[in-house]
């Protein structure tokens, strides 16, 4: 497949049950290749539990995930993911955080320095590059936690509620990084978050999700231009948007 073609991501029919417990009820959605898809829904819902499966961590009930048209069927380097805690290693500097994978992909030492300069140039973070996590920042470790599953170079990129730890100057702070950052290199990425304003300032669509067991009732494209910088949350027709998806989700 062409490398301009890669990353397309697929559920389809997605169920999954926990015992007797039906979280997922047949999910369908897609995201194209080098879009931000959004997911969003009320507490309780299974946006994490669909986002493990479109990982391909956990396995469906029944339907099925594919990625570029071909099954998931476990974990993979084409997919990355980014949890609430991110993922960096406590005993290794950030610099040889981000070389984690590079080095297991078989990437020479030349190639692998080029790759994480480059990922520590474009987080802002050079200055840190030999500090250990517990030294830096809330803002900061997620910004090198994505920047880690970045240095594997995935197709598709899966973010469970990455911020929603930090405090909302930081969030806003780290929405304008991170919309910057795909911009700068297209990446099909999946969202997964409760914060409708987040959703909408990252997020090409939205998929809305019912109350468990889940399924998309609703997808929305986001009317606004890729350049969604803090400005943006006072122009009336995305406090209006926000409004209404808020409402939305309530009511699903």
């Amino acid at each position: 497949m062409p490398e301009g073609e890669r990353g397309s991501l697929t559920a389809r029919g997605l169920r999954k049950a926990f015992g007797d417990l039906l979280v997922l009820g047949g999910v369908d959605l897609a995201a194209r290749p080098g879009e931000v898809l959004s997911v969003l829904g009320p507490s309780g819902c299974g946006k994490s539990t669909l986002l493990r499966l479109l990982a391909g961590f956990e396995r469906p009930t029944s339907g099925e995930v594919l990625q570029d048209g071909e099954p998931v069927r476990g974990p993979s380097p084409l997919r990355g993911m980014v949890a609430q805690a991110g993922g960096l290693f406590p005993w290794l500097t950030l610099r040889d955080n981000l070389a984690v994978g590079p080095r297991a992909q078989g990437r020479s030492r030349a190639e692998t320095t080029e790759l994480v300069d480059g990922l520590l140039a474009r987080t802002g973070l050079e200055e840190f590059a030999q500090s250990l996590p517990r030294s830096l920042s809330g803002g900061m470790r997620q910004r090198g936690s994505i920047a880690q599953v970045l240095a594997c170079r995935p197709p598709v990129l899966l973010l469970d509620e990455p911020f929603a730890a930090l405090d909302a100057q930081t969030r806003l702070r780290m929405h304008e990084w991170l919309g910057s950052l795909l911009r700068a290199s297209p990446t099909t990425t999946v969202l997964v978050t409760h914060d409708v304003e987040e959703a909408l300032l990252l997020g090409d669509r939205l998929a809305l999700l019912s109350a468990r067991p889940s399924t998309v009732v609703e997808e929305l494209a986001v009317p606004f231009g890729p350049d969604r910088g803090r400005a943006v949350l006072s122009d009336p027709a995305f406090v209006a948007l926000k409004s209404e998806v808020l409402d939305r989700v309530l009511r699903a």
